[in-house]
Formats: structure tokens, C-alpha cells, sequence
């Protein structure tokens, strides 16, 4: 443990815990770890969800409506047309439809009035960018209120970002980076109003930005996330989430920022005994039956992927499970077809994977170290083995021309029949990656995009692509979204259905 250099008694706080990060589905698994390790070190702990007073995350990659192909066509053009009045339109109305406008950012005011009149000493908030409105809503209040109030979140460690909100008015400290090994002594020291500057990845208004805190490197030490007060009664199934390591096995695609936040900073893994062991906890004390595991690669360690479908069923009698892997690359990724029937025996029920686009040009130019041969054999594979498979994919790389739109929309048709469903989003310029990198620094190669940089953004970086003005282009994007329709206007399989919309 950290320790104050006034030598002053280190004492136990109440703290108000608030998980705006608020999954439909389950548990927050970052919230459910700070509870863990705070309630270990002797504090109590309150957890406030929106969820708990009628605020619900967004539905996952539901099932398609017959009309849901001509929806698709509109918004796409809306998203990458140039014209500036559909562009002034669109994020007006992205404005309205953001999680916690209007009567949400009520009922969660309501709320989190309610928990802190309780007054606690120390008010920690997770969020998203998104919530920002809502933040700076509750950490207003704290300010008035004279309780301490820190935020925290994955995306900080962007430094555009820690600084956007380390203006907030009413904020006591900004945390980036991995927070475990001390947010204990965070709390203690808020809690007596001590100086937090110092701490690893702790930021102060007033006072130069902290860099993210350090990666932890031992994941076996953390302990088993306690879900204890998540509003169970409110989830439609009996869900929880794991994550078996940070980071990504892969970590260079191009368009990428999950490697650039909180826990994709290095690629590291717990033991396969560890996690069983977790398993073993929560399907003993909650009665879960299904987990999802969140790591952006399950099978980035092929020991751990193999010693977990080894135990699984050991651990959690009769369930089901759903992760993403990485698919399609070369030498032993534990995807074979008696690994992957390994798998389904030990439960897994739903696996997703990126494909991004059916062409191989574009697929070398983002550096997805992946062949497009190699992702049909591993569709193949699952769907013998008895597995759902849903894959993701993207229009709008730079370079696309409609010949890789038409590549895309032949690879979904050849698998329609193994593809279970497809989730087709649009290219996004996210700040930080390789490709918003390139596109800053050589805006002469990408004549078809219209990019807005300006000041320093810390969510997408707004884009038209000139393209979509072309006939072949659109042509090859409708063939693609009728194609990606069809394969979601079907239900899902009866065994896959419990988990449809975890992920």
C-alpha cells in the first residue's frame, strides 16, 4: 500500500459508487472489481446503477426487421454524405439519442440525489465519454455538496480526453490507467481531504496532467469481482461477465483503440486455474449459468483458451458461455475444428470474431494478419461444431473502392448459412490510432475524405467520404447491407438464444 507522507492514520471511508458504464445485460466487471478490492481493504461501499432506477443500456445486435435494410441505406448515406445540412441534422439528433438525455439524465439525477444524501466522504463515478453531460451533472452536485468526487474510466488514458474533463466543475481528481493496486489509499486520502497529486495516474485540477498509471502486471492477485448489489432483479438473464486477460495477443490493426485505453496498454494474461476459480465463485454464489467473457482475444494465450475449455464444466456445471477470438491467421490459434469442438462440449455457445471486410487488400492494409481463405475454413469449422458464430465488419476504410464492398458482400453470401449474425458498422476516425495518424499526416493520399481534425477530439474525428456521391460505390454497399439483412432477418438457434444481445 501506498503510504502519506504526513504520517497520518490511514482510516476506512463510505463511498458512493457510480457505474454510468451501465450494461443492459450484466454487471459491470471493472465496477464490480473496485468494489472488490475497496470492500478487502475495509471501506463500505454503496453502488449506484441507472439501471436500478429505469435507465437501460442500449440492445445488442438484435434480430432485423423486414424494413430494417431500408434504415440501413438511409442512415448510411446520412453518415458519409457531404452534404452539410444532413451532417448538421445527424448529429443533432445523435445529440438527443446519446445514453442519459432528457427524462434519463432525470431519473439519474434523481437517484444519485437520493444516495448522496446518505453523505458519504468519497464519490467515485465510471463513465464513458458519452455520459459526459451526465457527469458533469453529478460531479456539480458533489462540488456543492463539499464531497470529494473523482472520475475515472477507460478512455483516459488519452490525454485529450483527461484534460477535456479535468475541467469539470466540482471534480476533485481524474484517473487513467489500470486503478487497483491504489485506489484504496486514493480513498483514504480523499476522504481526509489529503493532497492526491502523486498517485499513479491521478490527475488534480490545477496541476500538470499524470500520465496512465502503469499496466498490472500480476491479474492473478486481483480479486474476484464482487456483483453483490447490481440490480439482478433488473437483467433479463442471470449474466456475468469475465475477462481472462488485457490487452490484445494481436494489437496492431491499424483502426483499432481498444489497445490504446485503460486495459489494452501490453498483452497480459491470468491462469487458467485462476479463472476457473472465479467461474467456480460465481456460479456458487449467484446461480449463474451463462458468462460472457469481454477480452478482446479469448484465445490470445492458447494455454489459457485450452486449460479453459478443459475446466470449464468442472467449474460451472451446465453452462453456457460466449468471447471473441482472433480468426483467420496463421499457425495455431487453438481454432481448429477439435478445438473448437472442445469448446461447444465445455460450453461455449456464441463466438464472435472480426472479419472487417471480405477483401484481402484491405484487410493487409489494416493489418489484421489475417487471410481471407483462413476466416471461411474457421466459419466452416464452427458452424460443424455446432457453435453461433456472429461476425463484425466495417465499410468506409480508406482505399475502399466498390470491388471491396463487392468482396465483402460475396463473403457474407458464401456464408450466409454459418454466419448466425452480422454486425456492419462505419468506418470511424478514432483518435490515437495508426490510421488517424496517417490520415493527419498525408491528407493528400485520401482526397475522398472530408476531415474535420480542429482541436484535439476525444471521441470520433467527424469525416465525409466523397465516394458514396459515386453509383458503382453505392451499388456495391447495397449489395453488401441486403446481404448482411438476410443473415439477420433469421432467428437465432434455439441453443444460441439465451445469449442473444450479450454480445
Amino acid at each position: 500500500m501506498l503510504h502519506d507522507s504526513d504520517d497520518t492514520p490511514a482510516t476506512s471511508a463510505s463511498v458512493l459508487l457510480v457505474d454510468l458504464n451501465n450494461h443492459a445485460r450484466y454487471p459491470t466487471l471493472p465496477v464490480g472489481l473496485i468494489t472488490a478490492v475497496l470492500r478487502g481493504a475495509g471501506h463500505q461501499v454503496e453502488l449506484f446503477s441507472p439501471l436500478a432506477v429505469g435507465v437501460s443500456g442500449p440492445p445488442r445486435d438484435q434480430r432485423a426487421r423486414p424494413w430494417s435494410y431500408w434504415d440501413e441505406r438511409v442512415r448510411w448515406w446520412s453518415a458519409i454524405t457531404t452534404t452539410p445540412g444532413v451532417q448538421r441534422a445527424r448529429r443533432w439528433l445523435g445529440r438527443r439519442r446519446q445514453p442519459g438525455m432528457g427524462a434519463e439524465q432525470a431519473r439519474i439525477a434523481e437517484g444519485f440525489a437520493r444516495a448522496l444524501a446518505a453523505r458519504p466522504h468519497v464519490v467515485l463515478i465510471s463513465a464513458y465519454y458519452i455520459y459526459e453531460d451526465v457527469v458533469r451533472d453529478l460531479v456539480s452536485r458533489c462540488g456543492f455538496a463539499g464531497i470529494p468526487v473523482i472520475v475515472g474510466g477507460p478512455g483516459f488514458t488519452s490525454d485529450a480526453a483527461a484534460q477535456a474533463w479535468l475541467g469539470l466543475k466540482g471534480l476533485t481528481a481524474l484517473v487513467a490507467g489500470e486503478c487497483e493496486p491504489f485506489i484504496d489509499e486514493l480513498v483514504r486520502r480523499a476522504s481526509r481531504g489529503a493532497d492526491l497529486h502523486g498517485l499513479p495516474g491521478v490527475s488534480v485540477p490545477g496541476r500538470a496532467l499524470a500520465p496512465p498509471a502503469p499496466p498490472l502486471g500480476d491479474l492473478d492477485a486481483l480479486p474476484i469481482p464482487d456483483y453483490d448489489d447490481f440490480p439482478w432483479e433488473r437483467y433479463p438473464s442471470r449474466v456475468i461477465t469475465i475477462l481472462t486477460g488485457r490487452g490484445c495477443g494481436w494489437g496492431v490493426c491499424t483502426f483499432c483503440s481498444d489497445v490504446l485505453t485503460a486495459n489494452g496498454r501490453t498483452f497480459r494474461t491470468r491462469s487458467a486455474e485462476n479463472v476457473l476459480a472465479e467461474l467456480r465463485h460465481h456460479h456458487e454464489r449467484y446461480g449463474v449459468k451463462l458468462f460472457h467473457f469481454s477480452d478482446l482475444k479469448l484465445n490470445s494465450d492458447l494455454a489459457l483458451w485450452r486449460g479453459l475449455c478443459a475446466g470449464f464444466q468442472a467449474a460451472a456445471p451446465g453452462a453456457q458461455w460466449t468471447c471473441s477470438v482472433h480468426a483467420g491467421g496463421k499457425g495455431d490459434q487453438g481454432l481448429g475444428l477439435a478445438d473448437l469442438e472442445a469448446a461447444r462440449a465445455a460450453g461455449l455457445t456464441r463466438v464472435t470474431t472480426g472479419v472487417e471486410t471480405g477483401s484481402q487488400r484491405l484487410l493487409d492494409q489494416m493489418r489484421k494478419g489475417v487471410r481471407v481463405e483462413a476466416l471461411s475454413a474457421f466459419l466452416k469449422d464452427a458452424h460443424r461444431a455446432g457453435i453461433s458464430v456472429r461476425v463484425s465488419m466495417f465499410t468506409g476504410y480508406p482505399g475502399e473502392e466498390p470491388a471491396d464492398l463487392d468482396a465483402s458482400a460475396a463473403f457474407v453470401e458464401a456464408h450466409a448459412t454459418e454466419l448466425d449474425r452480422v454486425h456492419l458498422s462505419r468506418f470511424l476516425i478514432l483518435p490515437g490510432t495508426p490510421i488517424a495518424q496517417q490520415i493527419e499526416a498525408e491528407r493528400e493520399r485520401f482526397p475522398e475524405l472530408q476531415v474535420s481534425f480542429g482541436p484535439a477530439r476525444v471521441d470520433s474525428i467527424p469525416h465525409a467520404d466523397h465516394r458514396i456521391d459515386g453509383k458503382p460505390y453505392r451499388r456495391a454497399l447495397h449489395r453488401l447491407l441486403r446481404a448482411v439483412h438476410g443473415v439477420n432477418r433469421a432467428p437465432l438457434p434455439d441453443f444460441a438464444r439465451a445469449l442473444e444481445g450479450v454480445m
